[in-house]
């Protein structure tokens, strides 16, 4: 049973490029950590700046924006992702087509969206907001296309600088100009102007390999939209019951519980970044994999799993026991006190999407997309159904419309969940990977008990109570041991000299 400290500990001679998937892990987990304060430090500044309508009008108008650039999408990067991790030589030709093709549709959905937000007669601000987040449709998706790419050939680090590089200008600019009072329509444009940022450089880096390769092919066109349209449907199911929560509750409560809920949504969301860029560095090996003999695949499966619920599970619990704190601590003002509850519901859907989002890369990569869609598809419509009555019930009994949409959320994602192990394939969450997963669980929620004790205590020392609570439970149920940690310690020292150092105490695997 492998733990924590040798999830991603391999023989090289079995596995060839495991370095360079452990390397891609690493550099990703590196840059979203950098990544994490500017959200961080977003999340405390803006919505406290725009309060909560201004900033539930700037959620609804990105949530409106989102569901147009999905179509600009095509599921183009998943399709590019796995067919240049199988044919390297595709890379040139692929990823032309595919610029060309998004520069048309692109322009085209970012027009459309323009017009039906001023046909349906939207209040000006929120009209202006359409429009500039509009430019995101174009710029994403030929972002995508390049993303595709770099991520097709294991890339991982360019991409993860360059992403950092948009999030940092981006939120600076941004938000100095918003504290400059020039208001929220200037504070999009920074954000939206930030995006070029990777899509230049993606360019730059991913040119070499298209020399000599930019021929205009049509019959390209169509491969790339029918092989992306699975990955297509997926994104629509994930987005309808992603953001329609957002849109349902600006028609039926009012853009102030909108800014509650999307506060709570954007500290949650931060740590399901990591499951997310672990999908993103797992994807290209299990593309390449899955038609590989023996059981590597599954063996890669089953850790990526183990490092989802490992580092998911106890933030789920941490965050939910101090989510007033959070609120208390970066002063955010009384209007916002509802979203402390909003917080702590949603914190529970944090390793749900871990799993997800691991179990659904092993289902497409092993070619069982239809049958993970059809889940999907369930999710999408149980969502927003579900919500036309926990919305108005909440709204009715508690003040509060968006405590029905988060408790959904949760409910959407337990059923995804649901779906994504029934469906998995043969021998992913084996015996081994489901005593692990429970031991995380018990262990994050021996938590519980000594936060709650310390209720009076300052945040910090919740956090440090928390947190050794943790790593007790973890050596006491054999998650870790003193050996993991001696080796995890000497692979660190050996990276941070440079140098190949023979780890303490440290065998074969």
């Amino acid at each position: 049973m492998p733990y924590p400290g040798r999830l991603w500990r391999h023989r090289t001679k079995r596995f060839p490029s495991t370095s360079r998937l452990r390397r891609n892990v690493a550099s990703l987990a590196f840059f979203q950590m950098a990544t994490f304060m500017v959200s961080i430090f977003t999340v405390t500044i803006v919505p406290k700046h725009l309060g909560p309508h201004t900033y539930g009008v700037l959620a609804f108008a990105t949530a409106f924006v989102g569901f147009f650039a999905l179509a600009s999408t095509l599921g183009s990067r998943q399709f590019l992702v796995m067919t240049i991790a199988r044919d390297r030589s595709a890379l040139g030709r692929y990823t032309f087509n595919a610029l060309c093709m998004k520069v048309v549709l692109g322009g085209v959905i970012m027009a459309v969206a323009i017009l039906i937000g001023h046909l349906l007669g939207y209040p000006s601000q929120t009209q202006l907001l359409i429009e500039v987040s509009s430019f995101t449709i174009l710029i994403g998706s030929l972002t995508d296309v390049f993303s595709g790419a770099l991520q097709g050939t294991e890339r991982m680090t360019t991409q993860a600088v360059w992403y950092a590089a948009q999030q940092y200008v981006g939120a600076a600019v941004a938000i100095g100009l918003l504290l400059d009072h020039r208001g929220v329509v200037i504070y999009a444009i920074a954000l939206t102007g930030a995006t070029i940022i990777p899509l230049v450089t993606y360019a730059r880096v991913v040119w070499p390999d298209m020399k000599g390769q930019m021929e205009l092919d049509l019959t390209l066109w169509k491969k790339i939209a029918a092989g992306g349209l699975p990955f297509s449907i997926w994104s629509a199911i994930l987005l309808v019951y992603g953001s329609v929560d957002i849109l349902m509750l600006q028609q039926m409560t009012g853009s102030t519980t909108v800014g509650w809920y999307a506060l709570a949504y954007t500290w949650v969301g931060i740590p399901v970044a990591l499951p997310a860029l672990l999908s993103t560095a797992v994807f290209p090996a299990l593309s390449a994999r899955a038609v590989e003999l023996g059981n590597q695949f599954e063996r890669t499966v089953n850790r990526a799993v183990q490092l989802a619920v490992f580092t998911g599970t106890p933030m789920a619990v941490g965050i939910a026991l101090t989510a007033p704190d959070i609120l208390d601590l970066f002063h955010y003002p009384t209007s916002y006190h509802r979203a402390a509850l909003l917080i702590r519901i949603l914190a529970f859907h944090i390793p749900l999407v871990g799993l997800d989002m691991v179990l659904a890369l092993a289902l497409v990569a092993k070619g069982r997309q239809k049958s993970w869609l059809v889940v999907g598809g369930i999710a999408s419509v149980f969502n927003p159904l579900v919500n036309l009555f926990a919305i108005p019930f909440t709204s009715h009994h508690y003040g509060d419309g968006a405590i029905g949409a988060s408790v959904v959320t949760v409910g959407t994602e337990l059923l995804m969940m649901v779906g994504a192990i029934y469906l998995r394939p043969a021998g992913v969450l084996d015996r081994g990977t489901i005593s692990f997963a429970a031991r995380c669980m018990v262990a994050s929620a021996a938590m519980i008990p000594p936060v709650l004790l310390a209720d009076s205590s300052p945040f910090a020392g919740k956090v440090v109570i928390g947190i050794a609570t943790f790593v007790l439970a973890c050596f006491a149920l054999r998650i870790v041991s003193v050996r993991d940690s001696r080796v995890a310690a000497a692979e660190l020292l050996k990276r941070l000299r440079g140098r190949d150092v023979a780890p303490v105490g440290s065998g074969t695997d």
